[in-house]
């Protein structure tokens, strides 16, 4: 089942690289919680997009592409989540099409990572 906050994902939303004030609604303006947060979602993204972009067969790479999506979410990274999401209903596409959208992937985690790194710079307290 699809959740309903997800399905009309618009351009304007899919557009930004991470939601500062999403993030601070979704830890509730824990400053300490936001930076483990952003830590984890940082590993983790790394993790799984090792194995989106691999060899691997298609179901493993479907399935990290979900579950990165699904952490990209969680924070706010709108832009990384579409792309993702685009990704993960497209991997029988052609060798170049997909390349196109991991060169997409790449600039979304650069872009958002630059803000997280911002965000993890400031002071917790």
């Amino acid at each position: 089942m699809t959740d309903a906050r997800f399905e009309d994902e618009s351009y304007a939303r899919a557009t930004v690289d991470l939601d500062e004030a999403y993030l601070d609604r979704q830890t509730g303006g824990d400053r300490a919680l936001a930076h483990e947060v952003l830590v984890l979602f940082r590993d983790q993204a790394r993790r799984q997009y090792e194995v989106i972009v691999g060899e691997g067969d298609a179901r493993t790479r479907r399935d990290a592409a979900h579950t990165l999506k699904g952490s990209a979410r969680a924070i706010g990274a709108w832009r990384v989540a579409a792309i993702v999401q685009a990704i993960e209903v497209a991997f029988d596409a052609d060798a170049v099409a997909m390349n196109l959208r991991f060169e997409e992937l790449d600039a979304a985690l650069a872009a958002a990572d630059e803000i997280m790194q911002q965000i993890l710079s400031r002071p917790v307290a």
